[in-house]
């Protein structure tokens, strides 16, 4: 797993796009979090009360069905959507509804929302920023969770290929087929049309 120093955390924080008058804000307050493959962030039930930027890695988050399996509804990876909560549970001080789950090994700046509400407090347009950030995830989460609803299993593969130019390298294909609630058979036909 590649070890960061505030060198390095500052370096992938600027790949991100983040102002360089934020970056020694996040590294003062953020917390360097390794995680194995598998490994829980964030479990259904708790109260997610922190917000992780993915500096290396990736995660799936997943919500459990009706008949208690795992499908897979939203990733996180470190050149993708790098900004990552259980976002009703963030928002709304509720049970986190979903899982969090590290699906290589993968390293998360871990931001207390106490310690960014402080900061907001002090500095409104480190506010604007972090919020912007964290609604945008959210955002896209919601733009996803309709392609699930209105698209068929061909055109969403597509979009899925758009927004993730590297999913084959990046995702396992077992969190593939379950976003697109499709078998992995399904999912390997698919990737072969895709590739001729």
């Amino acid at each position: 797993m590649a070890k960061f120093n505030e060198q390095r955390i500052a370096a992938r924080l600027k790949d991100m796009e983040v102002p360089e008058k934020f970056i020694p804000q996040f590294i003062a307050m953020g917390q360097l979090q390794d995680m194995k493959r598998g490994e829980m962030v964030v479990d259904i039930g708790e109260n997610c009360q922190k917000a992780y930027i993915v500096l290396n890695g990736g995660f799936v988050s997943q919500r459990i069905g009706q008949k208690g399996v795992a499908r897979t509804v939203n990733f996180f990876l470190d050149m993708y959507r790098p900004y990552m909560t259980s976002f009703h549970s963030y928002f709304q001080e509720e049970p986190s509804r979903v899982l969090i789950k590290a699906i290589k090994p993968s390293t998360a700046l871990v931001l207390d929302k106490s310690k960014l509400a402080k900061l907001h407090g002090a500095h409104k347009d480190f506010k604007d920023f972090t919020i912007e950030r964290i609604v945008h995830a959210l955002l896209a989460e919601n733009e996803f969770k309709g392609y699930l609803i209105s698209k068929p299993p061909e055109e969403l593969y597509g979009i899925l290929l758009e927004r993730f130019p590297n999913m084959h390298r990046d995702v396992p294909a077992k969190y593939i087929a379950e976003f697109m609630g499709i078998s992995r058979v399904w999912l390997s036909k698919l990737r072969k049309e895709v590739l001729k």
